[in-house]
C-alpha cells in the first residue's frame, strides 16, 4: 500500500509540474541567424569568364534568405577589362541584401582608385552591381592628388572614374612635404 501511494504521489507531482508549463503552448520562433559561417573567405565574381570583383573577408555569414554579412571587415577589389585591379574598397563591416541586390559597406569605408591618385572616405557606402553604381547619403571626403573635396551625398560609377557630390561643402589642397 505504501508503494502504491508513493507512486500515486509521484505521478501527481509529475502531472502538476508539466501542466503548469505555460511556455510549452507558445510556438518556437524560427531561427534567424546565419545558416553557414565561413572563415578566411575569398570570393571571385566574373562575367563572361572575365574577373570583375574579388571579396576577401575573415568571416562570412550566409542566411536562409540569401543575405550575406561580413561582420569582421571586408575588402573588395574591382577589376577592369584587362584584369587589372582598378579600385579597392575596405570597411569594418559589409553586407549583401539579396532582395534588393545591394551591397553595403559600413565603418571607416575607404575606396581607393588604384589607377589614379583618388581616395573616397565615408562611413556608409552602397554598391548596386546591376546599375554599376556606388552611392551614399552620408558625409564623404574625396582626396585626389593635392585636392580635397567634402560634402553630403555621393554617386559614382563603380570604378570611381566619374562621380558627383550631391551637396559639396568645400574643397582645398593638401600640403605634401
Amino acid at each position: 500500500m505504501k508503494l502504491l501511494s508513493r507512486i500515486w504521489v509521484y505521478s501527481l507531482l509529475c502531472f502538476i509540474l508539466t501542466a503548469c508549463d505555460e511556455d510549452s503552448d507558445k510556438p518556437i520562433p524560427p531561427y534567424a541567424g546565419p545558416i553557414i559561417e565561413t572563415f578566411d573567405v575569398q570570393t571571385l565574381y566574373s562575367d563572361s569568364a572575365k574577373l570583375k570583383m574579388r571579396i576577401l573577408a575573415p568571416k562570412q555569414w550566409q542566411f536562409q534568405n540569401g543575405n550575406i554579412e561580413y561582420p569582421e571587415g571586408v575588402e573588395v577589389i574591382f577589376y577592369d577589362e584587362q584584369r587589372q585591379a582598378r579600385s579597392r574598397l575596405t570597411a569594418l563591416k559589409g553586407k549583401y541584401d539579396k532582395a534588393t541586390n545591394l551591397y553595403t559597406a559600413t565603418g571607416k569605408v575607404i575606396l581607393k582608385d588604384l589607377i589614379e591618385d583618388r581616395t573616397l572616405k565615408t562611413e556608409v557606402l552602397h554598391w548596386a552591381p546591376h546599375e554599376k553604381r556606388i552611392f551614399t547619403d552620408n558625409f564623404v571626403v574625396i582626396e585626389s592628388g593635392d585636392n580635397v573635396v567634402k560634402g553630403e551625398g555621393f554617386t559614382a560609377n563603380q570604378d570611381l572614374q566619374y562621380y558627383k557630390i550631391l551637396k559639396p561643402t568645400g574643397s582645398g589642397y593638401i600640403r605634401r612635404k
